[in-house]
């Protein structure tokens, strides 16, 4: 309930460190106590708020243990972590290679590494193709594999095959695979087409699947189209969002929070606090 918060005082954070301290667990939720998960849900929400370093230290014990649980996957910053930056490139690599999850495609993209995803399109095509595994996994295997190869189309420049392969991926699998980011990107090139309208929806959607940093973000692209759109109020609104939700994060997110400032003063045609 407190996860998208953008409240001064960064109530969530709060909470989340008073729980991990220990000696208030009670009859808490297991998933919430559990003391291998509290790394991922207290790095989580300090990414949210902008907090990337703290969050790679809280984060750190865990990259380097097994996912015991079979929850581990949800709220797992690594790729928010590797994509900010706050991971070594070498150490992100080695982690995604270790690994057949498909949120690595992002990474992989935004490292430009085309033998990464090829690669992985291979192995993802040879799993949809195994019938023994049951259908749910053959088709997250195969909306994979699509997803791998249209990251490779944008890659060779070719933006309009790029956006026609993001947007036949079917939306029915996103209930057992992260599609945002490539639902972000899909969104990036309709903007960068011309179609703000259809960028726009598009985000209204689906931003609001991502619990991190880049709900942030998404935010403040669907603020710009707000703006190129004439929706005022919402771009004063999702500005706002932003700035108010890292008011205080790393140096290295602070370009993000003067561009939205910057956005307030354009809307509202006064400087914001």
């Amino acid at each position: 309930m407190l996860g998208r918060s953008s409240d001064s005082a960064e109530l969530a954070v709060q909470v989340l460190r008073r729980l991990a301290s220990g000696g208030h667990h009670g009859d808490s939720d297991p998933w919430v106590v559990d003391s291998l998960m509290w790394p991922q849900y207290l790095a989580t929400v300090l990414l949210f708020r902008g907090h990337v370093r703290e969050a790679h230290a809280v984060y750190q014990p865990r990259i380097t243990r097994p996912d015991t649980m079979p929850y581990a996957m949800f709220a797992d910053p690594f790729l928010d972590l590797a994509l900010l930056g706050a991971i070594p490139a070498d150490e992100a690599a080695a982690w995604f290679r270790s690994r057949s999850r498909s949120f690595g495609l992002a990474w992989w993209f935004a490292q430009g590494d085309t033998l990464s995803l090829r690669n992985f399109v291979v192995r993802a095509r040879e799993e949809a193709s195994r019938t023994s595994q049951g259908l749910i996994p053959a088709l997250r295997s195969e909306y994979k594999a699509r997803a791998g190869e249209a990251y490779l189309t944008l890659l060779r420049g070719d933006s309009a095959g790029a956006l026609r392969a993001f947007a036949s991926l079917p939306d029915s699998l996103c209930l057992v695979t992260s599609c945002f980011h490539q639902k972000l990107t899909q969104a990036r090139l309709l903007s960068a087409a011309g179609d703000n309208r259809a960028a726009a929806n598009l985000l209204d959607r689906w931003r609001w699947t991502s619990l991190g940093p880049f709900f942030v973000i998404a935010a403040l692209e669907r603020a710009r189209l707000a703006e190129r759109l004439g929706e005022r109020e919402l771009g004063i609104t999702l500005f706002q969002r932003v700035v108010d939700t890292w008011r205080r994060a790393d140096p290295e997110l602070q370009p993000y929070v003067a561009e939205a400032r910057a956005g307030l003063q354009r809307l509202t045609k006064e400087p914001r606090p």
